[in-house]
């Protein structure tokens, strides 16, 4: 099984998920009567291949790399690669040949999840920049004229040739019943990552990383992991603000809990460490308590006793809701007065 998140580009950027590609079409069609399973139609393909593109508006010229359904046939290879070659060579500079290649090379056919198993190659591809080797390609199919085709097997780990336009790729696969399908990729845009609120006003606040598991023992594995996580040098960690807020929100939460509040990385590992090296395995584990209605959060205000200037201010700044209903209530206040 492969399995992919799908989501809309722009909602995927508006709740800062990571990117790693962008399907910009897709197109499928039917073989209709052929000669046979390992003989698909030409005519198909090439249709199929031009739909993809043309509903993109992507010239086939500009694809860079494409992974091919590629199953090592005598027969059918040849097929795919000069339909692919015919589509591709439209638009296309000669001295710029498509790089192919199929994953099936590295794992094998896995049958009704062979496409998805391309989809995500290309899209790790796109991610990094890099178009992997096709293994164990040595001597080419006599009956594929790569002298007289745009298209070129990939032998190496190459960085990713864009010829001053977006990464572009396209994945091909064929089913046992005759369907055709190609989807056409492009790189993620680059996102720009700005911090939520400025650094200096939000370094005091104390985050809280929330963890929860199966089992108690599930949960210790787990508080483990996040304490090596923590203590990796890299430069690419998220924040501590953002670990919290995914460990929070985008994260299942089951029976066996725990929680640690820190406002600093330090602090958070402390608190792991302590959890961890505790001889008593139940302490600082919490067991939720099955309830009929899920509880709803209140922000209460009461404009009695403990207060200080400022109070609600962050919340005002990084809550949208929070902020909506406060500037609701200042109107209506402002209204009577």
């Amino acid at each position: 099984a492969g399995v992919v998140v799908l989501k809309t580009l722009s909602e995927a950027l508006a709740d800062g998920d990571p990117v790693y590609a962008v399907i910009r079409s897709t197109a499928l069609n039917q073989d209709g009567r052929s000669n046979g399973l390992t003989a698909p139609s030409p005519q198909s393909q090439e249709a199929v291949l031009r739909t993809a593109y043309g509903k993109c508006g992507i010239s086939p010229g500009q694809v860079q790399y494409v992974e091919t359904h590629g199953t090592g046939t005598f027969l059918g290879d040849p097929i795919e690669a000069k339909s692919l070659g015919k589509v591709l060579a439209s638009g296309r500079s000669p001295d710029r040949p498509c790089a192919i290649g199929s994953v099936k090379t590295n794992i094998g056919h896995l049958e009704a999840a062979a496409g998805i198993a391309g989809l995500i190659k290309v899209a790790l591809s796109l991610k990094y920049q890099a178009i992997p080797p096709s293994l164990h390609f040595q001597n080419p199919n006599p009956h594929i004229p790569f002298d007289e085709l745009p298209l070129q097997v990939q032998r190496t780990l190459s960085p990713w040739s864009r010829g001053g336009g977006p990464a572009l790729a396209g994945v091909s696969a064929f089913g046992f019943g005759g369907t055709n399908v190609h989807a056409v990729l492009e790189e993620a845009p680059e996102i720009s990552v700005t911090a939520v609120a400025d650094e200096g006003k939000t370094s005091n606040l104390a985050h809280l990383l929330p963890l929860s598991a199966a089992s108690p023992e599930a949960l210790r594995a787990l508080a483990q992991e996040y304490k090596t996580y923590l203590k990796e040098e890299n430069v690419n960690h998220p924040s501590l603000q953002d670990i919290c807020h995914t460990a929070g929100t985008r994260r299942s939460h089951y029976e066996y809990r725990s929680s640690f509040v820190g406002s600093s990385q330090s602090e958070i590992i402390e608190q792991l460490d302590l959890f961890l090296q505790s001889p008593d395995q139940d302490e600082g584990i919490a067991v939720r308590n099955e309830a009929k209605q899920r509880p709803r959060l209140a922000f209460v205000f009461s404009g009695q006793g403990s207060q200080w200037w400022g109070m609600g201010q962050t919340l005002l700044e990084q809550e949208p809701v929070f902020r909506k209903s406060l500037e609701e209530c200042d109107k209506l206040f402002s209204h009577h007065a």
